[in-house]
């Protein structure tokens, strides 16, 4: 008999096609699939996702009902901002238990990452259909009212939750934003320093009253200033000058916002009149875009042009700002480096700063700052929560400055603030 290699593959492929367990490409699972999933989480929460991923694939395949694998599955693509496939693996969970609260709150994660909170709101519906006056949906539908701007169905589901759950976590938040104004949020004083001795000695001492508040999603931000300018032989009364201020943060949705600014003052060290607008811009990859300008006015005025590109990776958050403007002698530029590490929230923070030139939105800038030829600076400082509602900012900074032709100086300056929120 003719030998035929056909006479043993088919039997073996026909016998790997319908074996159980691992055999079939390794993706059956047997036993417990708890061990696996612990596995897959594990592999996620160190960034390993597609290794993650294929965990769940291989629960799925074995226990369709497993609707932790889908979860996860879905979670790990939305990590990696991939919002169609996200949704699909969350709305597989969703398809076999329909009021499951982890699942669409992952879903209403990724709907306000993609930029269309109000897709998730027929999860949540259905969800509440199946548990009625379950206190996590209901938190996310007073949240996806709340990020499209809608105040009154923001306040109906935040009291229907305290019917529940008087004192939800992130409730009181919602409730200040549904409130048509707010007023205060929060008051603030700051005082700065800054000093050089070089054509002369300038001691320059600003201090800072500022009231905050809410309007319809949107911030503001009431300040006066107060400046000194100690000099010898010259006495206080001379050199005191105030200055008012007003800041403004109109949002223009979930992406995107609005900087405005407006001052005045009657003295000659402020400018007499500042302007400001800035329009940002949330793009993918956790980033922000940023485009406006600023403009001073003294006898003369100066109009800058500046934008920003700002990155957030995990507890991290860099900013790079330029500014381009003219001078008699013909355009200039500064350029500026932030970079902050939160400690536990987004008011808590360790902050450095790096960069050259003159910035506009220096609260110290007077109007001799406009004369200097070059300047390198540096600061470093950061924001910590003090007891209760107080927090405090502290900045302190070294420049190095020319101020006339070969001629250069040292220059240091220093911020010191408390803020208390309501």
């Amino acid at each position: 008999m003719r030998w035929n290699p056909g006479n043993i593959l088919l039997p073996f492929l026909l016998i790997v096609a319908f074996a159980p367990g691992e055999v079939k490409a390794g993706r059956i699972v047997t036993g417990d699939p708890d061990s696996l999933f612990f596995r897959a989480r594990e592999l996620a929460f160190q960034g390993e996702y597609r290794h993650a991923r294929k965990c769940c694939y291989r629960l799925i395949d074995s226990f369709p009902d497993y609707t932790d694998a889908y979860i996860l599955a879905g979670n790990t693509w939305a990590w990696e901002e991939q919002f169609d496939s996200a949704r699909y693996w969350l709305r597989e969970a969703l398809l076999i238990d329909p009021g499951r609260p982890d699942a669409i709150e992952a879903l209403a994660r990724v709907e306000y990452w993609a930029g269309t909170p109000g897709e998730a709101l027929p999860a949540i519906e259905k969800g509440l259909e199946i548990r009625p006056r379950h206190p996590g949906l209901l938190y996310q539908k007073a949240l996806v009212f709340s990020r499209e701007g809608k105040r009154k169905e923001t306040w109906a589901a935040l009291n229907a939750l305290a019917d529940t759950v008087p004192q939800y976590p992130g409730a009181d938040s919602l409730y200040r934003l549904a409130r048509a104004v707010v007023f205060p949020s929060s008051l603030g004083v700051e005082y700065y320093y800054d000093h050089f001795s070089l054509p002369y000695l300038r001691n320059w001492h600003v201090l800072s009253l500022s009231v905050e508040g809410e309007a319809c999603n949107s911030r503001f931000l009431l300040k006066l200033n107060n400046g000194y300018l100690a000099r010898r032989e010259e006495t206080f009364g001379n050199n005191t000058e105030n200055q008012l201020e007003l800041d403004a943060y109109p949002s223009l949705g979930c992406k995107s916002y609005l900087y405005l600014n407006a001052g005045i003052s009657p003295g000659n060290f402020f400018p007499r009149y500042r302007a400001g607008g800035e329009w940002f811009y949330t793009i993918p990859h956790d980033m922000v875009v940023s485009a406006g300008f600023r403009y001073l006015k003294w006898t003369d005025g100066f109009l800058f042009y500046t934008g920003s590109l700002e990155k957030y990776a995990g507890k991290y958050w860099l900013t790079l700002r330029p500014y381009v403007f003219h001078k008699p002698y013909g355009w200039s530029s500064a350029w500026f480096l932030t970079a902050r590490r939160y400690l536990g929230d987004a008011e808590q923070y360790l902050q450095v700063m790096a960069g050259t030139g003159t910035s506009p939105d220096e609260p110290m800038l007077a109007s001799s700052d406009m004369e200097r030829l070059h300047t390198a600076m540096f600061r470093a400082g950061g924001q910590y929560r003090l007891a209760g509602n107080w927090m405090i900012h502290l900045l302190a900074g070294y420049s190095r400055e020319e101020f006339a032709d070969g001629e250069k100086r040292n220059r240091y300056d220093l911020r010191l603030g408390f803020r208390y929120g309501f």
